[in-house]
């Protein structure tokens, strides 16, 4: 799935929602938004809202966090010795 226009909801909001909302988690579907404590609450109540289906849930920051992970970018996950 695309997540356009829920980035784009973030992009334009961003700035604002720092003011009041940062460190929390934004959970976004389609152009509606709702702000929680954790990441884990946000993907609950995004199930309960929505059902199984794809949402975005960020994190209100003023920078987005860049996790690295070289099993992941090599492929090394399912390797056997």
């Amino acid at each position: 799935m695309s997540f356009e226009t829920e980035l784009a909801v973030f992009a334009q909001h961003r700035a604002e929602w720092l003011t009041d909302h940062e460190g929390q988690f934004v959970l976004i579907k389609g152009t509606e938004y709702s702000f929680y404590s954790s990441d884990d609450e946000a993907y609950r109540a995004g199930v309960d809202k929505y059902g199984d289906v794809d949402v975005l849930i960020k994190q209100v920051l003023s920078e987005d966090l860049v996790e690295d992970s070289p099993a992941l970018l090599y492929g090394l996950l399912n390797v056997s010795t």
